[in-house]
């Protein structure tokens, strides 16, 4: 009997499934597993990946035929998935030998449990990289680690288990969350509604080979993400982030931050392509200050935008 079902979304992955199979085939278990990757709407070679590595681990492939978006996927995967406790697994991760175990024990005898294992982003050596990515990422997992447990939803993400009996009480993942970002976060606030107690394991901290590695693709996430953040203040009304920490009282950078939002996006997209080219021959504080800006701009830009951001900013995403 299958105890964990392991569910992936993937768009395009191939090459990181790979990586992907390949440690989940490295996994130390006393129990039956299986892994059940989703691909929506991939071209590539991905399911001959999983169709190979079908040999070697319990792996199984859902084709949605053409892309549908992320909350699609999960809740095809997780529709498909047989086992009592479900772990949902971003295509990009690289989880340790442990992972499936780590996961699975918190859930052994209980169902009121959601579990977050955090990102350990792995980044190339760029300018992006070296001046803003690393150290954000650093002061992100500083506040994660020390976030009360009643806002740990808002890390709810890629790396996160319930029992499917949780699953079934909170319900699906909302499709109106289509582009990018939030459907994560709105689950995970709608588990911790539905009076789950979420835990953030150490143990579970696993690589995570970083998408977003330029100003210009990090500075239009974050326009769709506060767009998709407009979306879930509607949804569950409320006017802010109730777990945010962010502080837009008034400053010279908040004002800098709020001039910049008003520019047309097309203004914002070109900054930021400049500034991934010429960041290198600047002072490194001064292109870290304008990495800063084109992303928080364009945050709040998004979210200022409301919920219905423009389709072709997704592109690529």
């Amino acid at each position: 009997m299958i105890s964990t079902s392991v569910v992936i979304p993937s768009y395009q992955g191939a090459h990181r499934l790979t990586v992907l199979l390949a440690h989940l085939s490295k996994q130390i278990t006393d129990f039956e597993w299986e892994a059940v990757v989703v691909l929506d709407g991939s071209t590539d070679e991905s399911l001959d990946v999983i169709e190979q590595w079908s040999s070697v681990i319990p792996v199984r492939a859902v084709d949605l035929g053409t892309n549908q978006g992320r909350p699609a996927a999960l809740n095809a995967g997780f529709a498909a998935a047989s086992g009592r406790i479900l772990i949902r697994c971003d295509d990009d991760l690289a989880p340790g030998p442990s992972f499936l175990a780590h996961h699975t024990n918190h859930h052994r005898d209980r169902d009121d449990i959601g579990v977050i294992g955090l990102y350990l982003n792995v980044l190339p050596e760029n300018t992006y990289s070296r001046v803003y990515g690393v150290r954000a990422h650093e002061v992100f997992l500083e506040r994660a680690r020390a976030t009360p447990q009643q806002n740990l939803w808002r890390f709810w993400a890629g790396n996160c288990s319930v029992t499917r009996a949780m699953f079934d009480r909170v319900g699906t993942y909302d499709p109106e969350f289509r582009t990018y970002g939030w459907e994560d976060t709105d689950w995970g606030y709608r588990l911790s509604l539905a009076g789950a107690t979420i835990r953030l394991d150490p143990a579970l901290e696993t690589p995570h080979h970083v998408a977003a590695t330029t100003t210009a693709i990090r500075s239009r996430r974050a326009f769709l993400a506060g767009s998709a953040e407009a979306r879930f203040r509607m949804k569950h009304g409320v006017d802010h982030d109730p777990s945010a920490v962010t502080d837009f009282g008034w400053s010279i950078w908040n004002t800098a931050v709020r001039f910049a939002a008003l520019l047309p996006s097309s203004t914002r997209e070109r900054a930021a392509q400049i500034i991934d080219r010429v960041g290198d021959h600047l002072p490194s504080g001064l292109t870290r200050k304008l990495v800063a800006l084109s992303v928080e701009s364009s945050g709040r830009a998004g979210l200022r935008a409301g919920p219905d951001a423009p389709t072709h900013l997704s592109g690529g995403i």
